[in-house]
Order: C-alpha cells, then structure tokens, then sequence
C-alpha cells in the first residue's frame, strides 16, 4: 500500500504534492497494468516531487532575496548615490535550479520505462538530438511505436521543446565553454539611467528576463511531469466509461489544486438517459 508522507515543509496545497503525488496516485487506479509496477510508479512519482520542490524553494528564495534588495536600496534613499540593487546568490541559485530540473526530467524516464519496458535513463532522452535536430530517442520511440500523428508523439514533439530550455544551460553550467557554451546571468544593472531586471541568456542569444523565465519554466515542467503520467495512463487505460477532464482552475480544491481527473464521460449518461 502506498503511504504518503510529508516532505519538506509543504503538504497536500502545493501543487507539485497535489499534481505529482496525490493526482497521479488517482490516475493510476485507471491503469491496467499489474499491481507491482501502479506501486513502483507511485514510488517514483512520490521521490519526484523532491527536486522539483527544491527547485520551487530555490525560487522562492529568489523572489525574497529580490524584495529584500529593492527594498534595500529605497530605505537607502540618497539621490546623490547611484543606487543599484544586487542580489548576491543570483547565480547559484538559478545553477541549483537548473540541476534539479536536470534531474526531474532524468527521473521522469522511470515512470515510461516501468510502463514499457524501455530503458531510457538520460534527461537528454527527451531533447532532439543537438547536432542535426533530429528526433531525440524517446520521440523516435514515440514515432516508431504509435505514428507521427499520434497524441503521445504530438505530446513528446513539444516536449523536446521545453528541453531547449533546460539542458543546454544546465550543460553550459555543468561544462563550460563545451558543446553548448557559455550561460550568461546578469544581476541588475543601471544603463543610461534605467534600472535593468536580471536577465540570462546562452551564448549569443537575445537576454530575456530570468525572473519571469523562470516562473513560467517551473509551471511548464510540472505540466510535463504530470502529463508524462497521463499519457502513459491512456495508453493503458482500463476499458471504462470514464473520461480525463482538466479541472479549471478556479475550481480547484486549495488545499489539493489538482489539474485533471477522471469523471464519468457525459456522452455514457446521456446514452443511459
């Protein structure tokens, strides 16, 4: 049986608790697989929720530490003085992050590969291949099993997007100057009178505000995490009368805002009407 225990100092009205754990532990009553892989599956999704929640901590560290510096540097108040907010731990915080989204999305290979019997073990497995853009190993999995046009693949095709996102700055972070170059992270800064937010950029690319990047870079990879459990419960979801539905969010429970769920599909009722 599983048993869900409390990690760290958040509990069910996170939505990484809510979706990853809670939500998933649901879905997988739905799954017609045998009873030892729904427990492993639940296992992993339990132990995933770990780094994704460091990397929400890591965050939210971010988000005081720039308060604090902006408030800082008002109470300072001398107009005479060229006042510019500095957020020390900028960059180790964003590397810390970087690594557990890394790791988040190596763990999600479990969850496919105890559904499959494939072993995929690579974060990188989800990412097209780097140097001539081709399908990465879990999309051309994805092709080869069920089509180009199917659900999961149109699912794993944009994917492989978010994880251009993701592990080219973390290999920037973890190989400097290597294959993927160079992660630029630049704290605030004053030009021509104007107060610059933090922005991060790879290489030569365009800089783009880190802060807000990586809000939505967090919600993005929570979505996937729970949608890699989804797709893998459909395709072996038990013959039944049930339907996945996405709860809007305003109808979300706060203490457990979980996303989709199983109803009863409206079309049976009427036909039973």
């Amino acid at each position: 049986m599983f048993e869900f225990r409390k990690v760290a100092n958040v509990g069910t009205s996170h939505p990484v608790v809510a979706r990853l754990v809670i939500q998933s532990v649901e879905l997988l009553q739905w799954a017609d697989i045998e009873k030892e892989k729904i427990e492993q599956v639940k296992s992993i999704c339990f132990e995933l929720q770990t780094p994704l929640l460091n990397c929400y901590e890591a965050y939210d560290r971010l988000i005081k530490a720039r308060e604090e510096a902006l408030s800082y540097e008002g109470a300072r108040g001398d107009r005479r003085v060229l006042n510019v907010p500095h957020i020390p731990a900028l960059e180790p915080e964003v590397h810390n992050i970087l690594y557990g989204l890394k790791n988040y999305t190596r763990d999600l290979t479990k969850i496919i590969n105890t559904f499959f019997d494939t072993s995929f073990d690579e974060a990188s497995d989800f990412r097209k291949r780097p140097k001539d853009g081709a399908p990465g190993k879990i999309l051309a999995w994805s092709i080869n099993t069920w089509g180009d046009g199917s659900p999961t693949t149109i699912f794993f095709s944009s994917v492989q997007e978010l994880m251009e996102h993701v592990i080219p700055k973390r290999n920037a972070v973890e190989h400097p100057d290597g294959f993927s170059g160079c992660l630029n992270i630049q704290n605030y800064q004053m030009i021509d009178g104007e107060l610059i937010q933090p922005v991060w950029y790879l290489n030569d690319d365009q800089p783009s505000c880190l802060y807000s990047d990586l809000e939505g870079l967090l919600g993005q990879m929570l979505i996937f995490g729970e949608e890699v459990v989804v797709a893998c419960v459909e395709l072996h979801r038990k013959e039944t009368v049930m339907m996945l539905q996405v709860i809007p969010e305003e109808k979300r429970n706060p203490t457990c805002p979980k996303r989709v769920q199983y109803v009863i599909d409206p079309y049976f009722l009427k036909s039973k009407g």
